[in-house]
């Protein structure tokens, strides 16, 4: 009976040690990631990025993990990187859709809020995506993102494991990202009519004044949307006077923004300005006045064209 006793204790024990060695060769994928730091430029056309992660395994075996990705500096899901005092929202998602929020540890409360994936058996890396957008309306709403440079930081944990919700900190593995995003100079120019809103294409405005006479006039809004500081000149074909169609004659005119008496020549800006506008721009009245008409203008059709230019100073 001693002998049988013995026996049973030995082959126990050497069942205990067998298990507990398959085990941990199970666990250990031996992963690896690689993740670029992202350096992006935005403008009104900003599409979605998809954003490329290579990940490998030194285990030959199939792997299952998950990729979950830190908050930022903003400390919430709401990401933002900074310039200053300015903030520009940006987002991670799993899908290009932009619909499954990328989250992590210990935010995880499905599957949606990481990236699963599967590396078959074998050592070949592959390349996992997701995607990186900035949302339109935070970027022109209430007013433009200023123009300069913003930046944050995140970080990509990958997790081994099938089931989402299991993950625990830390990590298996990390990959630190840094975001550097410079937004493009936004500076354009609408001619509507009074009390008008700005329209993309409304850069030309033409004026008739019919059978003119002395102190006649005509108004019509000149309306600005920037994102950096602005200077508006105007320059007079005719040096702020309109020419006779087909004679040398000339009558005078004063063309006024803002109630500011505005240079013929463009040496001297009629406006400026600095910071940030709605994408309804800023609205300035235009007045054009007929000067005093010399007994020397002869009848006929008269003429002049006159260049608005907006430039900015930042």
């Amino acid at each position: 009976m001693r002998k049988i006793t013995i026996f049973v204790s030995k082959l126990s024990l050497r069942f205990l040690l067998a298990f507990g060695f398959c085990h941990a060769a199970q666990a250990a994928c031996g992963l690896s990631l690689t993740a670029s730091n992202l350096n992006l430029n935005w403008d009104m056309n900003w599409t979605t990025q998809a954003i490329s992660v290579t990940v490998a395994k030194t285990n030959p075996a199939a792997c299952t993990f998950g990729l979950g990705f830190t908050k930022g500096s903003s400390g919430s899901y709401t990401r933002y990187a900074a310039n200053g005092g300015a903030q520009l929202n940006y987002q991670l998602y799993s899908d290009s859709g932009k619909s499954l929020i990328l989250k992590d540890v210990p935010d995880v409360a499905s599957a949606n809020d990481v990236i699963m994936v599967t590396l078959p058996p074998g050592s070949n890396p592959q390349i996992v995506q997701y995607y990186f957008d900035i949302p339109y309306t935070s970027a022109v709403s209430p007013v433009l993102v200023t123009s300069g440079t913003f930046t944050d930081n995140f970080v990509i944990n990958a997790y081994e494991g099938a089931v989402a919700t299991a993950f625990t900190a830390p990590p298996d593995v990390s990959a630190p990202v840094s975001v550097s995003i410079t937004t493009a100079t936004i500076i354009a120019l609408s001619l509507v009519d009074s009390g008008g809103v700005f329209q993309d294409l409304a850069t030309t405005k033409t004026i008739n004044f019919g059978n003119i006479s002395t102190g006649q006039v005509s108004r019509f809004d000149l309306r600005l949307r920037t994102n950096s500081g602005f200077s508006i000149t105007t320059t007079s074909t005719n040096n702020g006077r309109m020419k006779h169609l087909t004679a040398n004659s000339y009558v005078p005119y004063q063309l006024y923004v803002n109630n500011v008496l505005a240079d013929p020549t463009g040496v001297a800006p009629v406006l400026t300005g600095s910071g940030t506008t709605a994408m309804n721009g800023l609205g300035y009245p235009v007045k054009v006045v007929i000067g005093n008409l010399s007994t020397l203008a002869i009848a006929g059709s008269y003429q002049d064209t006159v260049t608005i230019t907006a430039t900015t100073t930042q």
